[in-house]
């Protein structure tokens, strides 16, 4: 389809994490209607996206050069690009863009990551009061709020109340896989995909996979990503004896973690949309995850356990282990990335028409 708007997306990561994949399965499938410029610190990512042939702006923007470069990097980054619209994900990009932003141009946001409990994601408590005055900020200018769960939704509504438009939960599109990868096989090789930070929870991980691994010697575990918890978590496990069936694989490319594992073990204290769990569950992968937020949108009873509760946990991934009817499947409406693409160009429209009747 013939592009009829700009939509300037500012992303304030550069790595290729999970709003990379979001960005990155964007950017392949487009939004009908709709020309995609991203602004974002240089990277991997921005790398990522030049080859697909997309408008890519890099430089003095996120959190290593500060607010008032990152400002106005953003702000000559509009002059230069007139968008129709403005796209914001994560913290950084979403505040510097309700700060930026001229009034005419809708802002839409997408929240990928809010904690039910507050201060998960900060280092204190009084830096958690402090983002949440910032976030409040920024829902009073901001059209649309696209959480990619209703628990995001949520939490986002009682943490920092309503956008001044609307909000439109979208989940994170993920594709079914039919070829042989997604064919499921009994097998105890057990993986983690994700960043080695608190949230995750490792600590319980390793609790459940300790107890799992005292009854079947045979489990491994590979535990691909990286983050502030590595040196901690090859401390755990030389002084829990598991070196040699426990791996630390830092940054591994999905196809090549998938090939290497049967369940998937992701015990976040809080979760939103994980997309190493959506791609696990296409594949065929046994998971097991926690009672909370997103997971439970998509994830059976069967494949989850309490929070920080490891006994549980080892009895569900023995179960995905050895028993594939045991493994879950998609909701039949999850929404594939193309279904995906198709509703976030829905949201632009409604903002932009919404504006223009503000307008008249």
């Amino acid at each position: 389809m013939m592009s009829t708007g700009r939509a300037l997306w500012v992303v304030s990561v550069s790595d290729l994490a999970g709003v990379a994949r979001h960005a990155l399965d964007v950017a392949k499938t487009g939004i009908d209607g709709w020309e995609l410029h991203f602004l974002l610190p240089e990277g991997p990512l921005a790398g990522e996206l030049r080859q697909l042939g997309h408008p890519t702006v890099t430089g003095a923007f996120g959190r290593d050069v500060g607010v008032a470069r990152s400002l106005v990097t953003l702000r000559q980054t509009i002059g230069r690009t007139a968008p129709d619209l403005i796209h914001s994900h994560l913290a950084w990009g979403d505040v510097a863009s309700a700060w930026a932003r001229p009034s005419a141009i809708p802002l839409v946001s997408t929240e990928h990551g809010v904690a039910e409990v507050p201060h998960l994601y900060n280092r204190t408590r009084a830096g958690a009061a402090s983002k949440r005055t910032l976030h409040r900020y920024r829902m009073r200018r901001t059209d649309c709020l696209i959480p990619v769960s209703r628990a995001t939704a949520c939490v986002a509504a009682k943490l920092w109340g309503p956008p001044r438009g609307v909000t439109r939960v979208i989940h994170n599109g993920v594709d079914r896989i039919d070829r042989p990868s997604a064919v499921p096989r009994v097998g105890m090789r057990f993986g983690c995909f994700a960043r080695l930070a608190p949230e995750k929870d490792y600590g319980t991980m390793l609790d459940a996979f300790e107890l799992l691994h005292g009854r079947r010697p045979e489990a491994a575990l590979e535990i691909a990503g990286s983050g502030p918890l590595e040196g901690w978590l090859r401390h755990e496990l030389r002084r829990r004896g598991l070196e040699s069936s426990a791996h630390i694989r830092g940054f591994m490319r999905a196809e090549d973690f998938f090939r290497e594992v049967d369940v998937v073990v992701q015990l976040s204290v809080w979760e939103n949309c994980s997309y190493s769990v959506l791609d696990a569950v296409v594949r065929g992968k046994g998971v097991v995850a926690t009672e909370v937020g997103g997971y439970l949108e998509y994830l059976p009873s069967r494949c989850l356990a309490p929070v920080a509760d490891p006994g549980p946990a080892a009895e569900r991934m023995l179960e995905q282990a050895t028993d594939v009817s045991l493994r879950p499947h998609l909701p039949a409406d999850w929404p594939s990335v193309r279904e995906m693409t198709d509703r976030i160009a829905h949201v632009y429209t409604e903002v932009v028409e919404r504006g223009a009747g503000r307008r008249r």
